[in-house]
């Protein structure tokens, strides 16, 4: 591995905890006082078992809103969509199943014969949700298999979690389909809480009606997203949070004085140009305008976070004051951050 502005390597220091805090000294807030009722519904459990029109019928009662979806959109390609009839749509959908089809659906059922752990871990974090935003509801969740379009869709209160997309990258069929490794990589069961509740936070702070086109605007709004994981996922390792592969948040740990230097000799901070701050922004590889493919990806949202976290220790605010806090120029200058 190289430094951002140096040829002399260095060291990869091991994680002395597993989990990093907006404020280390901090503790957790008591929850337990706080009742969120959590529902998880099967959708895939409940489609495959579907044997005639009736009992598809029964699946579209149940489901009134997602089975639209599902049909309509998310398999839209193999149902017909909305031109086709209720029955062409389950004949479609028969005929469709193959053995590829049937090789996900066992690998899914088998992976996931339980969801009671995933279960529990989006709920002991939606509890220290509730705690910083106790006006808000609690979304419900359904699971589903989809054709590798949708992650985690969201519609109403419902969090949609496609249960292809995390079936570990050992998983055969996935080295099959036109994802490039680093992609592969992060199709793992322990990304699945994270990104559920990333998408969660994303939907109801409408985070994409967000302002500001600078790379600074986006940089920290990141970081205050990643801050909110921080509070309701304490326990939960940051390199999960910001789905980075192992070894890439030390490599951003002992560069982060270069990484932040770069930007700012690059006059990148105040660029409004998108498609070059989408190479520091988006996932890939490493971060492609380095040149330095040990580096981690996304490597302005990495900054972007640890100057959120600064500036949560510096004014003693808590994150429900800081999700509402649309003063980017404000969050960097009190964040006093020069690493």
């Amino acid at each position: 591995m190289r430094r951002l502005s140096s040829i002399y390597p260095f060291l990869i220091f091991l994680l002395i905890s597993t989990s990093f805090s907006c404020n280390p000294n901090k503790k957790p807030p008591d929850v337990s006082e706080i009742d969120i009722d959590l529902k998880v519904k099967r959708f895939e459990i409940d489609f495959f078992a579907c044997q005639d029109s009736q009992d598809f019928l029964n699946l579209k009662i149940k489901y009134p809103t997602f089975y639209d979806i599902y049909m309509d959109v998310f398999m839209s390609s193999v149902t017909g969509g909305e031109r086709a009839s209720f029955l062409e749509k389950i004949e479609n959908i028969k005929s469709a199943k193959g053995e590829v089809e049937q090789l996900l659906i066992e690998r899914v059922l088998s992976t996931y014969a339980d969801f009671e752990s995933q279960k529990n871990e989006i709920s002991a974090a939606m509890h220290f949700f509730k705690f910083y935003f106790p006006s808000l509801d609690i979304p419900q969740i359904i699971t589903f298999i989809g054709k590798f379009d949708y992650g985690n869709p969201y519609y109403d209160s419902t969090i949609c979690i496609g249960l292809e997309m995390y079936l570990n990258p050992d998983f055969s069929l996935y080295k099959k389909l036109p994802f490039p490794k680093y992609r592969i990589r992060k199709f793992k069961k322990d990304l699945l809480v994270p990104n559920t509740l990333k998408a969660h936070i994303h939907n109801v702070f409408s985070v994409e009606d967000w302002k500001g086109n600078r790379l600074l605007d986006k940089m920290i709004q990141q970081g205050k997203i990643l801050c909110l994981m921080d509070a309701i996922l304490p326990q939960t390792h940051d390199s999960l949070k910001i789905a980075y592969l192992k070894g890439q948040i030390e490599w951003c740990q002992e560069n982060e004085s270069q990484m932040w230097r770069w930007l700012v000799e690059n006059d990148l901070l105040y660029s409004t140009n998108n498609a070059e701050n989408l190479k520091y922004l988006e996932d890939g590889p490493y971060t492609i305008p380095t040149g330095i493919v040990e580096s981690a990806p996304r490597m302005a949202v990495w900054i972007g976070w640890q100057i959120v976290r600064k500036y949560m220790q510096k004014t003693q605010c808590d994150v429900n004051d800081l999700i509402y806090e649309n003063d980017v120029d404000k969050i960097l200058k009190l964040s006093r951050y020069k690493p």
